[in-house]
């Protein structure tokens, strides 16, 4: 009886270790099935070609090869895996869902596209991107008959931009991730802790790739103020000497005035990963930061 319990439970332990072995081997995903983890933190944000645009002209390049100033949003939909593409992309306006599927090889991952219609999403029949990753980035090509009416060839997503590839330019669209600023504005710029009245200009969103919030003062003069938040990345060198000119956030201040001209006030600049930007011009203070004043938390 004891050796029948023995070889009992002998072989309930080689049954349990192999099945725990056997749980623990081939488990393994493809890469294209993880790399469609790391993609799907990657999409969603604020992307714009503002620097792009303005460096364009700035070169002097022909008009056909310019890129226009474009903005797109990259939302996450219910699901893991779901997006929604909104803006404009390559001279055109869009708004697409993105599905990403591991596959069709082990090391690709895809993103199927569709197209809003009232309340549902229609699948695009012959076109999806293929993504495989490559040097700090997802390099993906539109694949399919019905390509050509997405109006670009290619796309590669970094965690800093998104290029897209189109036929007619021989540069790629360049568009720059943005971190979202909530600001305020103060008239006069108080300063010191004087106690002298002054309005309060409050819930400004600024993304810093050159978005522009205009606002009108509360007072007799009703002045039109515009606050602009661009964090530059320079195409070309700033100077003629080889010296290298280094990436700037910078905060600009501007007036329209009576006779429908635009005037520019002083602006100031600081590193371009800075949280935090202000100045006070004392007729006008301006404060942004990333973090809310609300969520800010104390600190030594």
């Amino acid at each position: 009886m004891k050796n029948l319990f023995t070889a009992g439970l002998l072989l309930a332990t080689v049954s349990m270790t192999c099945s725990q072995s056997a749980l623990a081997q081939g488990q393994d995903s493809t890469p294209g099935e993880r790399n469609l983890l790391v993609l799907s933190e990657l999409l969603p944000g604020i992307y714009s070609s503002a620097n792009q645009a303005l460096f364009d002209a700035r070169r002097g390049i022909a008009e056909t090869e310019r890129h226009a100033r474009e903005e797109f949003r990259i939302i996450r939909r219910e699901g893991a895996h779901q997006f929604s593409l909104s803006g404009t992309v390559a001279g055109q306006d869009v708004s697409y869902g993105l599905s990403l599927v591991g596959g069709p090889s082990a090391q690709e991952l895809t993103a199927k596209l569709s197209r809003k219609n009232d309340d549902d999403w229609i699948s695009v029949e012959d076109c999806e991107l293929r993504f495989k990753r490559r040097a700090e980035h997802y390099d993906g090509t539109a694949v399919g008959s019905d390509c050509s009416d997405i109006g670009f060839t290619g796309m590669q997503v970094s965690r800093k931009e998104v290029w897209v590839e189109v036929a007619s330019k021989s540069e790629p669209y360049w568009y720059e991730r943005a971190r979202e600023f909530h600001c305020y504005a103060d008239l006069p710029g108080v300063s010191g802790g004087r106690d002298i009245p002054y309005e309060r200009y409050d819930n400004i969103v600024l993304h810093d790739k050159g978005a522009t919030h205009w606002f009108t003062t509360r007072d007799e003069e009703r002045r039109e103020i515009g606050l602009t938040l661009q964090a530059i990345t320079w195409h070309v060198l700033n100077e003629n000497n080889g010296n290298f000119n280094r990436n700037s956030l910078v905060l600009y201040a501007s007036e329209r005035m009576k006779d429908g001209s635009t005037k520019s006030h002083p602006y100031t600049f600081t590193e371009p990963s800075a949280t935090r930007i202000g100045y006070n011009l004392r007729w006008m203070l301006v404060n942004c930061a990333i973090t809310p004043r609300d969520k800010a938390r104390p600190e030594m």
